[in-house]
């Protein structure tokens, strides 16, 4: 048994769009906050954009990227 008030057998399908956001926020938040925030464009992306490599499975081959991405 739990004792922070949560029940063990609650599913995400019983879940509102606030209790979504704020797990949602819980898990990402913070990391967001700790990624500085920039206007520079990747570099790793415009060369995909332009040789039209661009698209759903495309992933920044700096990893983690600081950088804007599209």
């Amino acid at each position: 048994m739990r004792d922070d008030g949560e029940d063990v057998n609650e599913t995400m399908e019983n879940w509102d769009e606030d209790k979504l956001k704020e797990v949602v926020e819980k898990k990402h938040g913070e990391a967001e906050k700790k990624r500085p925030t920039t206007t520079i464009i990747c570099k790793y992306f415009i060369e995909a954009v332009e040789n039209s490599k661009y698209g759903w499975f495309w992933s920044c081959p700096n990893g983690p990227c600081t950088f804007e991405n599209g």
